[in-house]
């Protein structure tokens, strides 16, 4: 199947070619008219490498559905998405008579006011989009398009993402991600929110100081730089900027996920109060593990999205860092069976038990996790690429395995489903390395990115378990503690939860143990996600199950 370059005429489904835009890694860009509509539009066609791969199709045209429902006026909208009858598959866009914003940084840097308004605009369309599991992958300032009226538009959003996914071709650059703005953990096939917002942190570095933080060069040389190279002062780059800005930048370009801004909202506002700082020795919060004398108490955080993503998503995450102020990612599951219950700590993982019916009534089958292949029905793991030495994320013997090896070790894994919850049953099965003493973590609902959400908590070490709110940087519990019994002797025990509306209910071992009913978290679509952090100890946490069924009762999601 050929997708070369199309003449003026030629017809792909109801569209006919008009001209060319423009070419790039995943395929051909068209001006092109929909005779339907009577409209004009930008039609996408994949290129001949990616057209020829029936899994890249899929997941194209699977992502494009998803960025059909992406309402937001800061977002190009996808109209129509399908494959042609010669096998061509497309993707027609809204057409913008405009410029990019690579075009006006041709120019050289923004005045600061000019970069806030765009920043903002910008930041706003990635946290709608990370509150509905939605990753882009690719934040530049190339595909940022700005009308006559400089309102800012993301496109090709969330569609590299899903062609990033396919591990079996070489893609191009475009796909995984432009070097200049990718963040380090991208170069691992890595991309959650927090890595949308390291990208967006770039732009918003050009836009102020007339380049990107790292220097251009071969995509070796600019990945280490993004990895390994502090990012440099943009004071020094544009001396009139106040010294507070460069405060953010670190944060914002941290190396690990778990240490940038939880939202794009929450980067653009520290950026603004930087830049309105009268004091040039006026502080800005830094990255907790890099704040003089900073004692790390609770999770280190990445959406759902939630994040996501979903979601991250799922949507967006943050740890629940009780008193702190610290965002990270959603939360995570637990451990395999552990054979013995000896006090020797073993990393040995049983097989995993059959699934079993869960003790509240339950609807449609909603998702159902396997581990039995590295990185299998997870995404965004950023503990594992980002700090080797301090927390480790495995699959095997059918399970997940979340360890944190070092004090302040931190692991992070979000569930890769299309379904975006809002009322379900969730369904663990978990067990606990004996003398573990780490929080494990579920993300259950995310209200707003990065600053809202429950959470459900295991403490190993105290043998209980927790609902919690995150609320703008602090967690409550909502729940007294409830004990788990026998978790360190290394069994499997079975965690049910109920999501219904504003009311939370837990199950062990199928006997229900706690409820709670909260109004400050409105019902609202997520997607969940795992994490393990430690505080002053170690520990090993596997879940050889994971199922979400939909509620029985009507309109329930």
């Amino acid at each position: 199947m050929g997708v070369g370059p199309l003449a003026t005429g030629a017809l792909v489904g109801d569209f006919e070619i008009a001209g060319l835009l423009g070419r790039g890694g995943m395929g051909v860009v068209y001006r092109a008219r929909q005779r339907r509509m009577d409209r004009f539009v930008a039609l996408k066609v994949l290129s001949d490498e990616m057209a020829e791969e029936p899994e890249v199709v899929a997941r194209f045209l699977r992502e494009a559905a998803i960025m059909r429902d992406l309402e937001h006026p800061g977002i190009v909208p996808i109209h129509d998405a399908g494959t042609a009858d010669d096998g061509r598959p497309y993707l027609a866009m809204r057409l913008l008579q405009t410029r990019t914003l690579r075009d006006v940084l041709a120019d050289g840097p923004l005045a600061p006011d000019r970069a806030l308004r765009l920043l903002t605009a910008l930041a706003d369309a990635l946290d709608h989009a990370h509150a509905h599991g939605v990753v882009h992958r690719d934040v530049k300032p190339a595909n940022v398009l700005l009308d006559a009226a400089e309102r800012p538009y993301l496109a090709d959003f969330g569609i590299a993402k899903a062609l990033a996914d396919v591990t079996s071709l070489t893609l191009g650059p475009e796909v995984r991600g432009t070097p200049l703005y990718m963040a380090p953990e991208q170069r691992d096939g890595r991309a959650g929110h927090r890595s949308d917002l390291y990208s967006l942190a770039c732009v918003a570095f050009e836009m102020l100081t007339g380049a990107p933080p790292f220097p251009k060069g071969g995509r070796t040389t600019v990945g280490n730089a993004h990895a390994l190279t502090p990012p440099p002062a943009a004071s020094e780059r544009r001396p009139e900027l106040p010294g507070p800005v460069d405060a953010v930048f670190e944060r914002a370009l941290a190396k690990r996920p778990v240490d940038r801004y939880g939202s794009g909202h929450e980067f653009v506002a520290a950026l603004e109060g930087a830049l309105g700082a009268a004091d040039p020795g006026a502080t800005t919060t830094v990255p907790a593990s890099r704040a003089p004398g900073a004692r790390s108490r609770g999770m280190r955080s990445a959406w759902l999205v939630a994040a996501v993503v979903v979601v991250l998503l799922v949507g967006g995450g943050v740890l629940l860092r009780n008193g702190t102020t610290d965002p990270s990612p959603p939360p995570a599951a637990a451990a395999p069976p552990i054979p013995t219950a000896t006090a020797t700590p073993s990393t040995t993982t049983s097989a995993a038990p059959a699934a079993r019916t869960p003790p509240v009534a339950v609807g449609e089958p909603l998702h159902t996790a396997s581990f039995d292949t590295a990185g299998t029905g997870f995404v965004d793991s950023p503990g594992t690429a980002m700090d080797l030495t301090s927390s480790k994320l495995s699959h095997d013997e059918g399970a997940l395995r979340l360890e944190a090896t070092a004090p302040g070790g931190y692991v992070y894994a979000q569930v890769d489903m299309r379904a975006r919850l809002m009322t379900y049953v969730v369904d663990l099965e978990l067990s606990v390395r004996p003398g573990s003493d780490v929080r494990q973590c579920l993300s259950l609902r995310w209200a707003k990115p990065g600053r809202l959400a429950w959470y459900w908590c295991l403490r190993t070490a105290t043998g209980t378990a927790t609902f919690a709110r995150y609320e703008d940087g602090y967690s409550t519990d909502l729940t007294p503690a409830v004990p788990v019994p026998d978790l360190q002797s290394g069994r499997t025990v079975a965690i049910t939860i109920q999501v219904d509306r504003t009311q939370l209910t837990m199950y062990v071992d199928g006997v229900q143990v706690a409820t709670v009913t909260d109004d400050r978290v409105p019902t609202a679509p997520t997607i969940p996600g795992l994490e393990l952090s430690a505080d002053d100890g170690t520990g090993q946490v596997s879940v050889t199950g994971l199922r979400y069924w939909r509620l029985p009762a009507p309109g329930g999601s």
